[in-house]
Formats: C-alpha cells, structure tokens, sequence
C-alpha cells in the first residue's frame, strides 16, 4: 500500500511549485536560479533540495504530474459518443479545455511565455493519444481523406495545440464547451463547416 505524503511535504512542494511558476511569467527557465525560486517561496535552499535535484527535476515533476492528471480525466470521459451524428462536442475536448483553463497559468507559462519545446512535443503526443477515439469516429464516419492517416492525425493534434495557443493568448474568450463545439465540428467537416 502506497504511503501517504505528510501535509507539510505537500505544502512547502506547493509553495516551491506556485513561486516557480510566477518566477517563470518573467524569467527563462534557463536563466533562473534556484536562491530566486527560494526566496519566492520563502524556504531556504536546503529545504528546496530535500525535495528536488535542482530546477529542471522541478519542472520535469510539474510536468510529469500535470500530464497524469489530465490523462486521468480525459479517460474518465465516454470515448464511444458519434460527435458526427449528435453534433456535440466531444466529452474529451471539453474535459480537456476545462483542464487547461483550470490550470492556465501552466499552460500559459509553458506555451507563450517560456515557448518550451519539450512541453509542447509532450502536450502534441498527448493530444494524438487521448484523441485516438475520436479521430477513430471521425475518419471512418464515411469521411475520405486525401493524406495519409498519420499527417492526418499530426495535423489534427498541431491545430489543436495551435488553437489552445491562441485561446490562451487571447484570455480564454470562448469557454471550454464552445471551443470544444468548433474543434469537433472544424474536424468532422473542415474549415468550412
């Protein structure tokens, strides 16, 4: 049986965690030091390395554990809705669009502010997987298309990421159903739906 982590752990990685992130609306990564991240938090730097090696293990679990998390309720969502037929959004654009408002200082940080390459090659991998289902739905509901499966699929999933960009740029204009609403009916029909 798995062993609960003290609330004192878990509030001073918070704490680390919340000043990384508002250190990182302003500083590269690359550029940030560890004493900053410390003193942001208000720990010092023994504290900070009892629980991280340095600032990309930090980053690495951040990441990590964002990705698990959303894994876990995109699969909590019904993968065998006809989005065609019904014309609704898909319940994993929603889940998944929720995700990201809820937690869009991350997403924000890591997509515009810090452009991290590896974050967004990681989120394109994770939207190709956890969209399997619904481009399954999309490209055999008698739909004929004239690239490969694979551009297909990277071409869907690099649309997305860019659409996510630009909804967070913009400040969230559309909430997560509606942008859900125009990326299901954008994939079922094109542009010109």
């Amino acid at each position: 049986m798995a062993r609960r982590k003290d609330a004192r752990i878990l509030r001073t990685q918070k704490w680390i965690k919340e000043a990384y992130l508002r250190l990182l609306e302003e500083v590269p990564h690359e550029e940030l030091l560890v004493k900053e991240i410390t003193a942001e938090a208000d720990i010092n730097r023994a504290t900070f390395y009892k629980h991280f090696h340095d600032k990309h293990h930090l980053l690495r679990e951040m990441v990590d554990e964002l990705f698990v998390q959303l894994m876990l309720e995109i699969q909590s969502c019904d993968t065998e809705i006809d989005f065609v037929s019904s014309k609704q959004p898909h319940p994993r654009f929603v889940q998944l669009l929720t995700s990201i408002k809820q937690h869009a200082l991350f997403f924000s940080v890591m997509l515009t502010k810090q452009n991290n390459i590896h974050f967004q090659q990681k989120l394109e991998t994770f939207i190709k997987d956890s969209s399997n289902a619904i481009l399954n739905i999309a490209l055999n509901y008698n739909h004929k298309i004239k690239c490969s499966e694979q551009i297909t699929r990277t071409f869907i999933s690099m649309s997305i990421i860019g659409t996510i960009k630009w909804w967070i740029e913009e400040g969230f204009p559309d909430e997560p159903e509606e942008l859900a609403q125009y990326l299901t009916e954008m994939i079922d029909g094109g542009i010109y739906t």
